[in-house]
């Protein structure tokens, strides 16, 4: 079944034609008049005891057509622990397919919305000695609208996603719903900030009608070294709070790093990328109802890869 999955996901890839308006060079947005994207890169995180490897293979967002849209995420990882004997392999993928409807106004401002379908995809093979691998599959329905506010020194970007899902897992299928508030401001001065807000009901795994409130932000300075040059500091936060009849508790991790971007041409339509830490901190807590883990130091982060537009 997972060769039949991979070889459907690799035929839509291939077969259908990318669309996108934008990119992202050095931090900062800019909008394109070519109509295909492709997106690869190597990622490694460390800490004192994990080392993290993720290879996006495939990443973009994309338009089919007029008004229909195609969002993917293909991702191989390897994990390391420091007191495991081997590897844990496993892959992290998401598509979505969405269409785009009309423009309206509500309280003076324009949103735009789009309705989709989703599917996540998550695997997990452990080393023999910790037990059963893990699979999950989460099929969702997705409302979203997003709207400009004048927020900031270079504005706001925000809204709200609804989702519905059913969810497939080794310990117990069940279903989710989600109230999602995102924004993205330009604070100015090279400063930008990016939160979410999750809102989630869960009944799958070990939660049974539990509630996960989740707060995710990203603040980071950018300064222009040079045409291809950037350094950046950026601070992450996630925090994880559960209510309800779970076995999770909390969770909250924060990290801060310094880095050196560099972005530059291989070819008129190719561009080669990359996003080097020089070293920085981090803090992890986390307590569910038969564990807990509290531990801080040392905290390494960097991409390389290329982006093909056409």
């Amino acid at each position: 079944m997972d060769k039949i999955r991979y070889k459907l996901l690799l035929y839509i890839l291939i077969s259908c034609k990318l669309m996108a308006g934008g990119v992202e060079i050095l931090n900062f947005y800019e909008e394109i008049p070519e109509n295909n994207i492709l997106k690869s890169y190597l990622e490694i995180e460390k800490t004192k005891e994990y080392d993290y490897q993720k290879w996006r293979i495939a990443q973009g967002n994309s338009l089919l057509g007029k008004d229909y849209k195609l969002d993917y995420e293909v991702i191989r990882k390897k994990d390391k622990v420091e007191y495991q004997s081997g590897n844990s392999k496993g892959w992290e993928n998401e598509f979505t397919l969405s269409k785009k409807f009309k423009e309206y106004q509500i309280f003076s401002k324009t949103w735009s919305n789009e309705i989709g379908v989703l599917w996540k995809y998550e695997q997990l093979d452990y080393p023999e000695q910790f037990g059963t691998d893990i699979a999950r599959d989460k099929y969702s329905i997705r409302y979203r609208m997003r709207t400009n506010s004048d927020f900031g020194k270079g504005g706001t970007y925000w809204g709200v996603d609804f989702l519905g899902s059913i969810v497939e897992n080794e310990k117990k299928d069940g279903e989710s719903a989600e109230i999602n508030i995102v924004g993205m401001t330009n604070l100015g001065y090279g400063f930008q900030t990016y939160t979410t807000l999750f809102n989630e009901y869960l009944n799958y795994g070990v939660s049974n009608g539990a509630y996960l409130m989740r707060v995710e932000n990203i603040i980071r300075w950018s300064y222009e070294l040079s045409e291809h040059f950037l350094f950046s500091i950026e601070a992450n936060t996630n925090l994880y709070e559960y209510f309800g009849d779970t076995d999770y508790e909390y969770s909250l991790k924060f990290n801060i790093a310094p880095y050196v971007q560099y972005s530059f041409k291989i070819l008129e339509n190719i561009r080669g990328f990359a996003k080097i830490g020089i070293g920085g901190y981090e803090y992890e807590d986390w307590k569910a109802k038969e564990y807990r883990s509290k531990k801080s130091g040392y905290y390494f982060n960097s991409y390389a890869g290329i982006q093909y537009v056409w």
